[in-house]
């Protein structure tokens, strides 16, 4: 039930760190971008197009579901083909014409990113924006002159409403849901490149008008000169909340209350902890220098040669989680805040690591047995990681399967009508499969000394659009076991498609991003519910309450965790 996610969009500035790193992940597949011609003949678009047709019939789940079916689906491929100029076009040119395409699927894990979305860093509208409920407001500047936008609510952009610039943003990027569209639209936004797509009216951007309505409720608008201003310090509101540094890891844990009655977890990423490499390892998948940079990022110094040793030497999720339970059951703690707002996701298996420690085996095994995955086994899947086997005869399988069959035993599992020790032993298989893949991880899985050591009296999950993928599926995981989740809703809709790999397309190298597995995490819900809404909705009256404070999420819990006190 691993769960990867390789985000590559431009993110807010406050998360260039982390658009450094990922950013890495993406030059391992890019590569090969300069070795092809920058110009493609529309023979090799239309053979590119018809293997990237080829690739998602036979590996996604079903790319027909939210597209009109399989009729429409080709229709669209067959207006796609046709629109091909004869004289042929530039690698992202293609990519950009292919996007529709590809978003009509509605999966928002499955797309293409052109080229110069890597290469072209210029700076779009110079502001931080941030969801609020159902709308954009103003959290950051790049300049002291749009200090006065701070908390504002962007209505327009060149006299285009922010409703129809969402909906033209739902032909660039699929989205999960309206969340999710409104973070692909500021990120558009924030970047030059992507800005030329959500306004391919305007031939060359270079003065763009703006509309805002300021706290007071008045309308006003302003026009900005672009590539005045680069991508570096951020304007922000002050905040009176202080969380741990990230310098050391991407997760880290500190109180903050003097009576030590609350800690807060902050877990930024889900790709650059150690387990997550020896997963990888494990199956193969060596993501050399995202290990070697997360390296160098946290220690400062060069990575050594043997890449066993750089692993070994990444920020550990189970030593930071065992050291998170002890100190909580040394002081007594009453309250865990866990903080996902700004965590893209990654490899999921940090959740199962984090739900040992707090809760034990038995509360992950009572989690999954309320969730299902259905995975499309392929071939060509199976060709792009070698390192990963098929099982056609498994032994939590009724009957075999072929190499390109669906895997629906999690499903029967969930509807079985046997009785729960049977499903218990089943997941408690796959969890002790897990844990063997991450040596880190299994020798305390296997000493069983802190399972469970510690469960807080009140868990809290902050959330904002970008808690996303493997971020929700922790979400999910704490939801289920009462925590209280405060904030903005997930961009991720609960059940949705997962699982994402890379495939490179052989005359453009152009590498899309598609799913393979269908993912109930609460299959109790009907198929139009997209959003799992908080507990504690952070509307924008709350955020002007608390001076529309960088960290509004934080005190909102604490104020929450006060009445429960009290």
């Amino acid at each position: 039930m691993k769960i990867y996610l390789f985000i590559f969009t431009i993110i807010d500035s406050s998360e260039i760190r982390r658009i450094a790193i990922n950013s890495i992940i993406s030059l391992l597949f890019l590569n090969s971008f300069c070795l092809k011609a920058q110009v493609l003949n529309k023979e090799e678009i239309i053979a590119d197009l018809r293997q990237m047709v080829d690739i998602i019939e036979a590996t996604h789940t079903d790319p027909y579901y939210f597209g009109g079916g399989k009729l429409a689906f080709h229709r669209r491929f067959q207006e796609l083909l046709t629109s091909i100029p004869e004289q042929g076009m530039t690698i992202n040119n293609f990519a950009e014409i292919t996007q529709p395409f590809l978003a009509k699927i509605g999966d928002g894990h499955t797309y293409i990113i052109p080229p110069n979305w890597y290469s072209d860093q210029r700076l779009g509208l110079p502001l931080e924006l941030k969801v609020i409920e159902k709308e954009m407001y103003v959290s950051g500047v790049y300049s002291e002159k749009y200090k006065f936008l701070l908390n504002s609510i962007l209505l327009e952009v060149e006299g285009i409403s922010v409703n129809e610039l969402l909906e033209r943003q739902k032909l660039i990027l699929a989205a999960e849901n309206e969340y999710h569209n409104l973070r692909r639209l500021i990120d558009g936004l924030a970047s030059l490149v992507k800005l030329k797509l959500l306004l391919p009216e305007i031939a060359d951007i270079k003065i763009l008008k703006a509309k805002f309505k300021d706290p007071d409720g008045n309308t006003f608008q302003i026009s900005f000169v672009l590539n005045d201003l680069e991508r570096k310090s951020i304007i922000t509101n002050n905040s009176s909340i202080s969380l741990p540094a990230i310098k050391k890891s991407d997760f880290v844990f500190d109180y903050i209350d003097e009576d030590k009655k609350t800690i807060l977890l902050r877990i930024e990423d889900m790709q650059t902890y150690r387990e997550c490499h020896e997963h990888w390892r494990f199956y193969g998948n060596y993501y050399e220098e995202l290990a070697r940079k997360t390296y160098e990022r946290f220690h400062e110094k060069p990575a050594m040669a043997n890449l066993n040793l750089v692993i070994d030497n990444l920020p550990s999720a189970t030593e930071c989680f065992r050291d998170l339970v002890i100190t909580m059951k040394n002081d007594k703690t009453e309250n865990l805040i866990i903080d996902l707002r700004k965590n893209p996701g990654g490899v999921s298996n940090i959740t199962e690591i984090l739900m040992y420690f707090l809760y034990g085996k038995e509360k992950i095994i009572d989690v999954r047995n309320r969730s299902y995955q259905i995975r499309k086994h392929s071939e060509i899947y199976y060709q792009y990681n070698p390192g990963e086997k098929f099982d056609p005869i498994s032994a939590s399988r009724t009957l075999p399967i072929t190499i390109n069959d669906y895997d629906f035993e999690e499903e029967k599992r969930y509807l079985s009508s046997k009785n729960s020790e049977y499903k218990r032993v089943q997941i408690l298989k796959e969890l002790d499969e897990m844990a063997s893949h991450m040596p880190t991880f299994n020798r305390e899985y296997l000493k069983g000394k802190y399972e469970g050591l510690y469960t807080p009296k009140n868990v809290v999950v902050l959330t904002t659009e970008r808690t996303f993928s493997s971020a929700f599926w922790m979400l999910q995981y704490f939801a289920k076991s009462n925590a209280i989740i405060v904030g903005t809703p997930s961009g991720q809709a609960p059940n949705t498609f997962s699982d994402q790999n890379p495939f490179e397309l052989k005359n453009s190298g152009l590498n899309f991003y598609l799913t393979y597995k269908m993912g109930y995490s609460f299959p109790e819900l009907d198929d139009t519910i997209d959003v799992l809404m908080p507990d504690y909705l952070l509307t924008y009256d709350k955020l002007k309450s608390y001076n529309f404070d960088p960290n509004a999420e934080v005190i909102y819990a604490l104020e929450v965790l006060n009445q429960i006190r009290n």
